[in-house]
């Protein structure tokens, strides 16, 4: 393939990428013949030097029987000039292969281009137009499109080479008044994802048709994927960290094996993805698989990297099951004029995971979807449900014989007393110790952290009232012990061990692209990331359901933790709510008819709210989070319709919701054990 020539019609259809402006080499003088742009239809032809096929240790067998190609080979050429910033505002050449080793082509210029602006190389239709801030070495310029064969479904224009060079291009202008633009060096530009989906699930029924793969990344944005498009097969992506290919005309996925599994080919720029969940999707089922693969485009450019996708392999849901639980969310979501509820609800051999995105809402406040990464994947404020980690923390340590849970804390950090305004607060605080924080008898104040001149309680054990502060003490102290942040101890003692690898305490830079935005109830104006919080245990914890959740199940696994101290950390200490509740350290304790004990907290903050449980009868938990505020108490149809019946805890927060708009399906009340009907909270 060295020196090939390609070219391309011109298309209307065309979709650009976002291209470097300020190239550092000078534009061609007024006269050097340079016909002013807005007079003039410009005939293009590119001479390129192509890669070898064997060099760079390709593997894409361009003619051979795992990959086919059919149609012509496609370039374009992006003009425009200093004030461009993006290629959609300049002008674009689609060039074809002529068959000779050329690409040739023609174009309009508009007014203010000149050929001297020919600064990139764009991308052919492909629905979407990704932005790239590196170098333009990255981006593909030529495509080839995937033969339309039975077993291959998806991959049409792939973008297979790119320029080895960045910089404006040189156009030679001919006697005929075109130009030639001669010695573009190309490379491949991208690897190519081959996904294989066979295997029997032992759920699987007769005849389910396969009808997408979905794709997501742990970086948030696929930056790094593309899916090629065919007669039989779409994508698209949720501008987050999710890409999608969906199939027009399903393929049956009975009896399939390795070797006639069905084929889906995917387009992979250079670069790092670490892939974190595989799911597909069939007309009665959704197959889900956890995984974290890595794949260097920069090291593989140019191969094909298989995906055997064995469903056998893969935990599945029940479509309608699935989509009952969705829309009964998303119905709570639009009665209380949430913007979006994501969930994450277990139980053995089940997981159902998703975020109901409230479109009434966004086009209502006059918000985007696209300022907003919303999937499985998307990181909310969880307020106060960051406190509970805090009971295994302590726990930990006491077992290490680092803490005693009936020491004063401040005999092991003295500091914490000039928190405090007066020397009879102080001499309060010196009564506190780590049990009464956790319990919410510490008497302290909930929401005052600093100069503290308020302590309207009496230290001791019976007397409950709930206190952020007294939890914010607890936290610091434990970590002057271990003389590390309460940042790091989190990490150390939980966070890393058990994989919340899109949890903190503090705000990290991926949350950039990954965090919600928060909403007041229809005000499209007061959103906000709400960035600045300080690290603090008891409210500026920022995580995802499905990590929230590994938590969950770690803790009532009995995580690490001796016996002893697990029966002491799942104990009920006091009763709250007229006697309906009990106290644990951190977890509130309803007992339910259908689960047993429930161990639940609740979290609220200025734009973030949610709750979640686990219920260690029945190995249940529940987790869910919503990026809005209302008046409306949506906590309690969410709960009761996964746990089954009401949570007495979550009784009187908010108002009743309005009748439903619609009707999101009936039940039996049960739960998923059973029928899929409707269950109550806390």
């Amino acid at each position: 393939m060295s020196n090939m020539k390609l070219s391309l019609k011109c298309s209307a259809a065309m979709a650009v990428v976002v291209f470097m402006a300020g190239c550092a080499k000078e534009k061609p003088a007024a006269g050097d013949g340079v016909p002013a742009a807005q007079e003039q239809t410009i005939r293009f032809t590119v001479r390129p030097v192509m890669p070898a096929a064997e060099s760079e240790g390709t593997k894409i067998a361009l003619d051979g029987s795992s990959l086919k190609w059919e149609g012509t080979e496609t370039m374009a050429l992006l003009i425009g000039n200093a004030s461009t910033s993006s290629a959609s505002a300049g002008q674009t050449a689609s060039l074809v292969n002529t068959g000779d080793n050329t690409f040739s082509g023609q174009v309009a210029l508009g007014s203010g281009f000149t050929v001297s602006d020919i600064r990139a190389m764009a991308l052919p239709a492909s629905g979407k137009a990704w932005v790239k801030t590196a170098s333009r070495a990255s981006l593909p310029i030529a495509y080839r499109q995937v033969q339309k064969d039975p077993d291959v479904l998806n991959g049409e224009n792939f973008p297979l080479w790119a320029p080895v060079t960045d910089g404006l291009l040189d156009a030679s202008r001919q006697e005929d008044g075109s130009y030639i633009i001669d010695n573009v060096e190309l490379r491949w530009g991208c690897s190519i994802l081959k996904f294989n989906v066979y295997g029997a699930h032992p759920d699987m029924q007769p005849g389910e048709v396969l009808e997408s793969i979905s794709l997501i990344t742990d970086d948030f944005f696929p930056r790094n994927l593309e899916a090629g498009l065919s007669d039989n097969a779409i994508s698209r992506t949720d501008n987050s960290n999710q890409v999608i290919l969906d199939l027009k005309n399903g393929a049956t996925l009975d009896g399939r094996t390795a070797a006639n599994g069905v084929k889906m080919y995917m387009a992979f720029y250079p670069g790092s993805v670490k892939l974190y969940e595989v799911k597909v999707t069939t007309d009665k089922g959704i197959y889900t698989l956890k995984t974290s693969h890595q794949i260097t485009g920069s090291d593989l450019r140019g191969h094909i990297i298989p995906f055997g996708l064995n469903l056998s392999k893969f935990e599945r849901v029940d479509r309608a099951e699935f989509e009952y639980y969705y829309n009964a969310v998303l119905d709570v979501a639009k009665r209380s004029y949430l913007p979006s509820i994501e969930v994450t609800y277990t139980e053995p051999g089940k997981t159902i995971s998703f975020v109901a995105v409230n479109d009434d809402f966004y086009s209502m406040s006059g918000i985007t979807q696209e300022t907003m990464p919303l999937n499985v994947r998307s990181v909310y404020d969880v307020a106060s449900m960051s406190k509970p980690p805090l009971a295994y923390f302590t726990m930990k340590m006491v077992e290490e014989g680092k803490f005693d849970l009936m020491k004063p804390l401040w005999e092991y950090y003295p500091d914490i007393l000039n928190d405090f305004a007066t020397d009879a607060l102080k001499e309060k605080v010196k009564l506190i110790n780590g049990k009464m924080c956790l319990l919410h008898t510490s008497g302290l104040a909930n929401e005052t952290y600093s100069n503290i001149s308020s302590f309207p309680g009496t230290p001791g054990y019976t007397d409950y009232s709930y206190s952020g502060c007294g939890v914010w003490l607890l936290s610091r102290t434990l970590a002057h012990i271990l003389g590390t942040t309460v940042e790091d101890m989190a990490a150390d003692f939980m966070f890393d061990k058990i994989g919340m690898t899109h949890t903190s305490y503090a705000w990290q830079n991926e949350y950039e692209l990954c965090h919600t935005y928060g909403h007041q109830e229809l005000a499209g104006a007061s959103a906000s990331k709400v960035k600045n919080w300080a690290v603090n245990i008891a409210h500026s914890l920022r995580t995802t359901t499905e990590d929230y959740t590994k938590n969950l199940k770690w803790i009532m696994s009995g995580a690490d933790l001796t016996s002893e101290s697990y029966n002491e950390i799942m104990s009920e200490y006091l009763t709250i709510n007229s006697g309906h509740t009990s106290q644990g350290y951190i977890w509130r304790i309803d007992t339910l008819s259908t689960q047993g004990p429930v161990y639940h907290h609740r979290g609220s903050k200025v734009l973030f709210h949610g709750w979640m449980c686990f219920a260690p009868q029945n190995q249940v938990t529940l987790a869910f989070f919503t990026n809005g505020t209302t008046s409306f108490n949506f906590n309690q149809p969410i709960a009761k319709l996964f746990l089954g019946e009401e949570v007495y805890a979550l009784k009187g927060h908010g108002q009743d919701l309005p009748e439903p708009k619609t009707e999101t399906g009936t039940g039996s009340g049960s739960g998923l054990a059973g029928e899929y009907g409707i269950i109550d909270e806390d």
